[in-house]
């Protein structure tokens, strides 16, 4: 069965850490899993989008047709992007079908103290333009399957709940598909 896990939160809120954790104990199991990483593609000089609102949108639809091309193929994509517009999170939603959203909450004072990369720092200081948390908005998502809080619990406590959402997840889309063919 394939699914999509989308890891989203703010810079340094712990979506590639808790995704690289989820992406080892999912192929544990045997399962074909691909991990798409938002910043890795945004840097790719082909997929050429700046930080506009449409621009992020844009991203993030890309970013869910990967991951629905790899569903078709039988994998598992794990995507670990910020997507800060909860429309656009939405509509890959539904485009996707079996999708857990994975929220990375962290508070903006955390991400700032342990800001090891500057980039809240030059941010605040007016350094960088559209940064999301800072001077462009970020909308958390109101019921995603899960919430880790990777600042206050280990790495491995954050992917011990992602399982668990994704068995759960699982589970209920067999499930349905089993009474569907039933009808």
């Amino acid at each position: 069965m394939s699914f999509t896990v989308w890891f989203t939160g703010l810079s340094g809120s712990g979506k590639t850490a808790v995704s690289l954790v989820v992406e080892e104990r999912l192929c544990a199991y045997g399962l074909p899993v691909v991990r798409l990483d938002g910043n890795e593609l945004r840097a790719r000089p082909e997929w050429s989008l700046g930080f506009s609102r449409e621009d992020r949108i844009e991203h993030t639809h890309r970013l869910g047709d990967l991951a629905l091309m790899h569903n078709l193929a039988g994998r598992v994509c794990l995507v670990a992007a910020i997507a800060p517009y909860a429309v656009a999170r939405r509509a890959v939603r539904r485009r996707l079908g079996d999708f857990v959203e994975v929220h990375c909450a962290a508070p903006l004072d955390t991400l700032v103290a342990k800001d090891v990369k500057g980039i809240y720092a030059q941010a605040l200081a007016g350094k960088l333009d559209d940064f999301t948390g800072i001077s462009s908005p970020y909308e958390p998502p109101e019921s995603p399957e899960v919430a880790v809080f990777a600042y206050e619990e280990s790495v491995a406590q954050s992917a011990d709940k992602v399982m668990k959402a994704i068995a759960e997840a699982v589970s209920r889309a067999v499930v349905a598909r089993h009474l569907e063919a039933m009808v």
